[in-house]
């Protein structure tokens, strides 16, 4: 009798022992893929296109690849050490900026800072005192007077994110899921710029 209740105790210590070190933190570093729908409310005109998202907050970084049907590259936006830079591939154009929310706004038709993504990937909060945010059980919205524009991040997953942004009459819809949470530092390397006509703003 002694020896089974040992046993059943050595179980549940060793059961809860795993089961914390299989616990995730809240965290936006990673590769993220997934889809992304861009809405012009006046028209009703909608785009669908793949996306990959490179995203490293600790060291100030991200990476947005966009591609159409089949693969087909349409745009990469890039933030690192040396501004924001942003290649439209069927365009054969590369601008380049210290400011990342007027290339991301040629990006996506919006006029946001690309930096309130680390927190909508990582521990969804308000990005700054400029937001109001409330929070429902793993869902935040946000709102921002100065800015314009309503946000919301659905997290009930941590590898998974369901991101809605609206700011007048554009709507940017985001479902992704981390695939890597690892990043090498060749995520964040400049494209060639040999063959694009260079802007810039």
């Amino acid at each position: 009798m002694n020896k089974i209740i040992i046993l059943t105790l050595f179980f549940m210590l060793t059961h809860c022992t795993t089961t914390k070190k299989q616990s995730k933190v809240h965290t936006d570093v990673g590769l993220w893929v997934g889809k992304v729908q861009m809405t012009n409310k006046t028209t009703g005109q909608k785009k669908w296109a793949n996306v990959n998202w490179a995203s490293d907050s600790s060291q100030s970084r991200l990476r947005v690849d966009v591609s159409a049907i089949l693969d087909v590259p349409v745009a990469t936006f890039l933030v690192n050490s040396e501004g924001a830079h942003l290649w439209l591939h069927m365009e054969k154009k590369y601008f380049h900026s210290m400011e990342s929310r007027k290339l991301f706004k040629h990006l996506t038709k919006l006029s946001i800072d690309p930096k309130i993504f680390y927190s909508m990937l990582g521990q969804p909060e308000a990005p700054n005192e400029n937001w109001a945010c409330s929070t429902e059980p793993a869902l935040l919205k946000c709102a921002s007077q100065k800015n314009q524009t309503q946000y919301s991040v659905a997290f009930s997953e941590t590898d998974r994110r369901l991101i809605n942004i609206d700011r007048g009459s554009k709507s940017l819809r985001l479902r992704l899921s981390r695939s890597k949470v690892q990043l090498e530092d060749r995520f964040f390397q400049a494209l060639s710029k040999s063959q694009y006509k260079t802007i810039e703003i």
